[in-house]
């Protein structure tokens, strides 16, 4: 539709969320390669910061899943960008992104301080999906640490603020962060859950 109107930014956008939706099979090399030439190219996101910044947040999505370094430069212009926008949601969504680029890195302070200050971000301004993401990926990153009793309490808050927004999407992260923790409690989780409930 925005294509038969002539309209180039809004084509833009929608192809661009349908990448970050997963409408496009390419692979993610192929495809963090083609947003990179889009990005580099494209007079559109040349001129226009949001749209610039959109193209992005979509390749530093892709580019945390294979290349660390790519994904640090890319969350580093939408942390430079939102400062220009003053978007502050975005603000803190790119400082806790790059706090992931830091636990890939082997660097847990600074990923603990990120990740942390993202989540305190969203629980200031009610974004909840932020909440429930940063929830979800410490729990994840504590597990990962074996830190399952831990990992345990921010899996169960995103889940208990996903199961009071039931818009915001199936928490699988959180899920997924507390079947982990609770395999390597073993017997010591029902326990931990007996406590929780009584």
């Amino acid at each position: 539709m925005f294509e038969a109107t002539g309209d180039m930014r809004n084509t833009l956008y929608a192809r661009l969320g349908g990448i970050r939706a997963g409408a496009d099979p390419t692979p993610l090399p192929k495809l963090s390669y083609m947003l990179d030439q889009e990005h580099t190219s494209n007079p559109l996101l040349q001129s226009d910061k949001e749209l610039r910044m959109f193209c992005l947040i979509v390749k530093g999505d892709f580019d945390g899943e294979s290349d660390t370094l790519a994904m640090r430069r890319d969350w580093m212009e939408v942390a430079s960008l939102v400062q220009a926008l003053g978007n502050t949601k975005w603000q803190y969504r790119a400082q806790g992104q790059l706090g992931f680029a830091d636990f890939y890195d082997g660097d847990l302070p600074g990923a603990q301080r990120n990740v942390a200050q993202a989540l305190i971000g969203a629980t200031k301004t009610g974004d909840i999906g932020g909440e429930i993401f940063y929830l979800s990926a410490t729990a994840t990153g504590l597990v990962v640490q074996g830190m399952n009793d831990q990992a345990t309490q921010y899996a169960n808050r995103a889940l208990t603020i996903a199961d009071a927004n039931p818009d915001s999407g199936y928490p699988i992260i959180a899920h997924q962060a507390r079947l982990s923790a609770m395999v390597q409690l073993g017997g010591r989780f029902w326990q931990l859950e007996e406590r929780q409930f009584l």
